[in-house]
């Protein structure tokens, strides 16, 4: 019973968002009508210069001829199928961006960037006004992250203990007070500590302390742990950023409700290239509908 009440639950709120998308993301914000007035002012366009070639990611259809991503709205959406090249394309524009991650390696040293660094001379970067701030956001970089921020708790503690051996009275104080008072600015960034919350949210905690504004953020897939309720806490996250700061957002997502955010581009890599696609053209749009529509039906033809 719990297992079909919690199906049941989760196909309601993701009909009702399917059907009433611009309800729930103007709920969302307090002056939703500022998100349509932002205006870009970090990247205008990026090109990409690839004309294919025999080895990865060179072999991958989108990089086989010349694209354009236009930057006319504050949140540009990168969809596709496993495979595609989404995060390949991503880890390219963070790399040329030269963007921090939140896991525990650089883009510099990370081999998984090895592809990305083939596609370095052919990213190209047209500015409004160039910024050196945001953020490269890899659900997978996440638990990295978490093990980063527990070994410096652990090595906090650890001098904190070698002091104690060492000092006494008030200086004893005054280095209990600088270690501890570390630990507690840790906790406090990220409203508790991280190993005690959800992959969710964690996943979101991090978000909301690191996305201030005034920057380029390249988020891939950061809908993996989150439930519907949480992507569309997501989503007013990423929209009052938009709106009121000069955030701007390119995000490579399976989510049909991460997709659905106003005033986004959705660029669609299939075996044809990629190609700007509206909201409903999607297959992911269309696939989650119809089997939310008639689960019954869609299994038949499996």
């Amino acid at each position: 019973m719990g297992y079909l009440h919690g199906f049941t639950l989760c196909k309601q709120r993701i009909i009702a968002f399917l059907a009433q998308r611009p309800f729930y993301c103007y709920r969302a914000l307090s002056n939703p009508q500022n998100l349509y007035i932002s205006i870009v002012k970090h990247i205008a366009k990026i090109t990409i210069s690839t004309r294919g070639g025999s080895s990865f990611p060179f072999t991958l259809p989108v990089f086989k001829k010349p694209f354009t991503l236009d930057f006319a709205k504050p949140v540009v959406i990168i969809a596709g199928d496993n495979g595609c090249g989404k995060s390949t394309l991503l880890e390219a524009i963070a790399y040329k961006l030269n963007l921090p991650t939140i896991g525990s390696t650089s883009t510099l040293t990370d081999s998984t960037f090895d592809p990305s660094r083939e596609l370095f001379d052919h990213v190209n970067i047209y500015w409004r006004n160039k910024t050196h701030n945001g953020m490269f956001f890899r659900a997978e970089d996440y638990i990295g992250f978490v093990r980063s921020i527990q070994m410096l708790k652990s090595g906090l503690g650890n001098e904190l203990k070698e002091m104690e051996e060492y000092l006494r009275g008030q200086g004893l104080v005054l280095v209990q007070g600088l270690l501890k008072g570390q630990v507690n600015e840790l906790e406090s960034r990220y409203n508790g500590n991280l190993e005690e919350k959800s992959h969710g949210e964690g996943f979101l905690q991090i978000l909301s302390s690191r996305i201030h504004g005034n920057g380029v953020y390249v988020l891939d897939e950061p809908e993996a742990s989150l439930s519907p309720m949480k992507q569309l806490s997501m989503i007013s996250l990423l929209m009052q950023s938009a709106s009121n700061t000069d955030a701007q957002f390119i995000i490579a997502t399976h989510s049909p409700v991460l997709m659905g955010i106003p005033n986004s581009t959705i660029y669609y890599l299939n075996e044809n290239g990629i190609e700007e696609m509206a909201y409903e053209d999607t297959e992911h749009y269309q696939i989650y509908k119809s089997f939310l529509d008639n689960r019954e039906r869609f299994l038949r033809y499996l």
